[in-house]
């Protein structure tokens, strides 16, 4: 045939009448814009498409000329003639209401899929499927489908409202961005958004979003960041956000204005970037607020600058290569801690500072802090602060900052220095007795007060160390689990030396007997009372006068003699005292030419003082004096040899 009676090649929209009769006005603009890359536009391309007249969420006022049926965009997708067709850019449409279920499942659509601002009345179905990409921006629709899905670009869901159904990508994997921006998500008794198990090849973006229902992420994987500035999400009943196990790339931002009502849940995931919340509001009174349990983050968790959670932020378990920032943080919790840190590892420092409030426990039990842990300039006045068996590099904290006594948990805390100056024993002896340990036998534990001391030392505090290892023997003996033989000795050695931190005190005991002593055997020499113990001796002393080769008697070398018995001076072993029944022998002055005649040696000298004592006080006195030498010389030494310190 000639070309003049060549059959002309039948237009989409012949191909469409064929098997669509009654076409609409927007299915006519459809097939005519899709074959030339154009979008169709189905409201007033005067307005803009969040007018009311073009806004899906207006969508009843629509008539039938908005309207296009699903299978028609089906048969576009399916049919190898139509689709062959359809230009690259794919099918773009604007504004319009889709009737019908829409259902491609399984079906490999080589050109993008665009319906921004539409409304979709029955489920969108896309399960298994593959494309380029596909926009729903600003559209409202109920239940999409997209499980297992291949979308080699983004998926844009920006300022679409899904109510009545779940969202679904259980599975599916995007080769570029997810972008939820501003969007709304509602299913209350159920998954409002589900990305469980899907792979995001960059950004899952949620910024400003919000969601009735659980928004899912369990298992998902995201090359980039997640990001919910300014997001809202609710389900009271649940997970306001589930993304346990997820593995997030970059950084996850719930900052400025984020607001969760329900648990947000980051149990067992790995961030590789920074957890970031400052500015955000996290609540579950009854419950977790925040769970980040197990997570593993690279980079640092900011919980800052107004953030506040009304429930527990557990971060028990968490590895965190940054620091922890809590700095103007607000935490409550009545049911669990207000903030649980138990057992985290962290890189750098951690600052529960400036502005930090609690109301609740606060737990880093066995954390590991590779840097400060600053407590400084904090407010833990209804907090119960348990820091047992945690280690840091160094430690503040400021008396203004303190719990009150008996909410302060230090058993096994351990640290390198004390990042404050100056050093104050008594106020580090105040913040260690702030501890639940102030009854008799509370599981008394010297730790926290040795461990001080070490650090005090190390620091060059040498006079502070030993005030808090004496002030560790005073809270043991009013508080530990000790014997009464225990305490009464303990009592002994605090007033004697300071429990062998002190020494030189017991020489203040010796001088005190020493002096007593030399009273008591003066006043004894000048009553007859004491006697040479040599028997020759004691038959001239008798007659009136001393063998001039026998030491004469000096009544405070006597005394000094007699209480000291590791020295022997001689006057102990020549001189006694009578016994109780024998008679009193007149004194003996010393020879005029002896060198020790003086008032110390000579009691004659202090006959105007004189005061008799009966002998066997004397003799009595005499043993207890001896009795008492060996105790306190005994205790003297041992002070000094460090026989008698714990440490």
């Amino acid at each position: 045939m000639d070309e003049a009676g060549a059959k002309p090649k039948p237009t989409l929209e012949d191909l469409a009448r064929e098997r669509f009769p009654d076409l609409s006005e927007a299915e006519l603009k459809l097939l005519s814009a899709a074959p030339k890359g154009l979008v169709a536009h189905c409201g007033d391309p005067a307005l803009d498409p969040e007018e009311p007249l073009n806004n899906p969420r207006h969508s009843e006022t629509w008539g039938k000329e908005r309207d296009i049926r699903a299978g028609l965009i089906r048969w576009l997708c399916v049919d190898p003639e139509a689709r062959s067709r359809i230009d690259p850019l794919g099918i773009r449409v604007l504004s319009a209401k889709i009737e019908g279920e829409l259902d491609l499942s399984f079906v490999a659509v080589p050109f993008p899929l665009v319906f921004r601002s539409c409304k979709f009345g029955d489920p969108l179905r896309l399960q298994l499927s593959e494309l380029p990409r596909l926009d729903l921006s600003g559209s409202a629709f109920g239940a999409v489908s997209l499980n297992g899905a291949q979308i080699r670009g983004s998926v844009l869901l920006r300022d679409a409202s899904g109510a009545g159904g779940e969202v679904r990508l259980y599975g599916a994997t995007i080769g570029s961005n997810l972008e939820c921006d501003g969007a709304s998500f509602k299913n209350a008794n159920g998954i409002a958004l589900n990305v469980e198990q899907a792979n995001i090849d960059e950004v899952f973006s949620l910024a400003d979003a919000s969601a009735t229902g659980e928004v899912r992420l369990q298992l998902a994987a995201i090359g980039g960041a997640l990001v919910c500035d300014g997001a809202t999400f609710k389900n009271a009943s649940g997970y306001a956000i589930n993304a346990e196990l997820a593995t997030i790339d970059g950084v996850v931002i719930l900052r400025n204005g984020f607001s969760a009502e329900g648990e947000v849940r980051l149990h067992g995931a790995t961030i590789g970037s920074n957890l970031e919340c400052d500015g955000a509001s996290f609540k579950n009174a009854n419950g977790i607020a925040l769970n980040a349990e197990g997570a593993k983050v690279q980079g640092s968790v900011y919980l800052r600058n107004r953030f506040s959670a009304e429930g527990e932020v557990r971060l028990f378990r968490v590895s965190v290569g940054g620091d922890i920032g809590c700095n103007n943080g607000s935490f409550k919790s009545t049911k669990l801690s207000a903030l649980n840190a138990s057992l985290a590892k962290v890189a750098g420092p951690v600052l529960l500072t400036q502005g930090f409030n609690a109301v609740g426990w606060v737990r880093f039990e066995g954390a590991s802090i590779a840097g400060d842990l600053n407590l400084a300039d904090a407010n833990f006045e209804a907090t119960t602060l348990d820091l047992r068996r945690a280690s840091a590099v160094a430690l503040r904290s400021e008396p203004k900052s303190w719990p009150k006594a008996g909410s302060l948990s230090l058993d096994g805390l351990s640290y390198g220095r004390l990042a404050e100056a100056p050093i104050d024993s008594n106020h580090r002896l105040n913040w260690l007795r702030l501890q639940p340990s102030r009854t008799v036998g509370n599981n008394f534990s010297p730790q926290p007060y040795r461990h001080l001391a070490q650090v005090l030392r190390e620091q060059g505090h040498e006079a502070a160390a030993r005030d808090v290892l004496i002030g560790l023997e005073d809270d043991r003996r009013k508080y530990g689990d000790l014997t009464r033989a225990q305490r009464l000795w303990a009592w002994v050695t605090c007033w004697t030396m300071a429990y062998g931190y002190r020494p030189f005190r017991a020489l203040w005991f010796i001088g005190f007997f020493v002096i007593l002593g030399f009273l008591v055997f003066g006043s004894g020499y000048q009553s007859g009372q004491l006697v040479p113990s040599d028997k020759d001796a004691y038959d001239k002393f008798q007659a009136g006068h001393l063998p001039g080769s026998y030491e004469s008697f000096c009544a405070l070398v006597y005394s000094f003699d007699t209480f000291v018995p590791i020295i022997d001076l001689g006057q102990r072993r020549r001189w006694k005292p009578i016994d109780s029944d024998a008679e009193a022998l007149a004194p003996v002055r010393q020879n005029e030419d002896n060198d020790l005649v003086c008032a110390i040696c000579d009691p004659m000298a202090l006959t105007q003082y004189h005061q008799s004592f009966p002998a066997w006080f004397i003799r009595f006195f005499w043993w207890l004096d001896m009795v008492f030498g060996w105790f306190f010389t005994g205790l003297f030494f041992a002070g000094i040899s460090g026989l008698v310190r714990r440490d």
